[in-house]
């Protein structure tokens, strides 16, 4: 989702809580203290009240944006910015985009990175991975030894032909 798209789908603040709403809870928020579907209705600022333990929580509470004095509409924005940024982001240029203080930024930006990276936890690679706008040529799965001639590695030989002979099985 680009930034325009973010502007025109969540125009104020509490659109932008109702859709963490919807993608924490689905239908009904449940309190994150003791999963009490017992809530009374949202307060002025924003959160709910438990009814079962007395206590009141929002979208963010027990999360890792926890405890996050700016807008959920500012964490959409650094969201898009960085996922959106092909070799990475720098904090001062987020900074810059979001109009926050360099700390925040620094802060926003490695809480999201660790997002990313829970997201992509037991995710392993194994034999031929295909990646966009990357070209590598048949040669380049040799290492250069210390002398200079290339070497060639057999496990990766042999995995490369069997990948082969999958592809000529499967059209043929």
């Amino acid at each position: 989702m680009n930034l325009i798209e973010i502007t025109n789908r969540f125009p104020t603040e509490l659109d932008a809580i109702k859709h963490f709403e919807k993608v924490r809870w689905k239908k009904k928020p449940k309190c994150s203290y003791c999963s009490s579907d017992n809530i009374g209705g949202r307060n002025k600022d924003g959160r709910f009240h438990c009814k079962n333990c007395n206590k009141t929580f929002s979208v963010t509470t027990g999360t890792n944006i926890h405890n996050t004095r700016l807008q959920l509409k500012i964490w959409l924005f650094a969201f898009g910015v960085i996922s959106d940024a092909k070799k990475g982001i720098s904090a001062k240029q987020l900074e810059r985009n979001l109009g926050i203080h360099y700390e925040t930024a620094w802060v926003m930006y490695h809480k999201i990175r660790e997002l990313m990276s829970i997201e992509n936890e037991g995710i392993s690679l194994d034999d031929i991975v295909e990646m966009d706008t990357t070209q590598i040529d048949k040669d380049r799965r040799k290492f250069q030894s210390d002398k200079g001639k290339p070497n060639p590695i057999p496990e990766l030989d042999r995995k490369i032909k069997k990948y082969k002979g999958q592809l000529v099985n499967s059209r043929g």
